[in-house]
């Protein structure tokens, strides 16, 4: 689980499962694509995050 926080105080929770993103915690639609081991991750029209492996996976 990666946990991103936005200056206001809100929060998106990213979940992984074997170290791919596999959902969040919003009800808008969830996609991702990978370049190398970068995680790129669109959540609605206006999120977009990008995750690495290392990150994802804790190391």
């Amino acid at each position: 689980v990666v946990t991103v926080t936005w200056p206001d105080g809100g929060t998106r929770i990213i979940h992984f499962h074997d170290g791919k993103p596999a959902g969040s915690d919003s009800s808008d639609e969830f996609r991702f694509t990978r370049e190398g081991s970068l995680n790129m991750i669109r959540i609605g029209v206006s999120e977009r995050f990008e995750i690495t492996d290392q990150l994802a996976l804790g190391n």
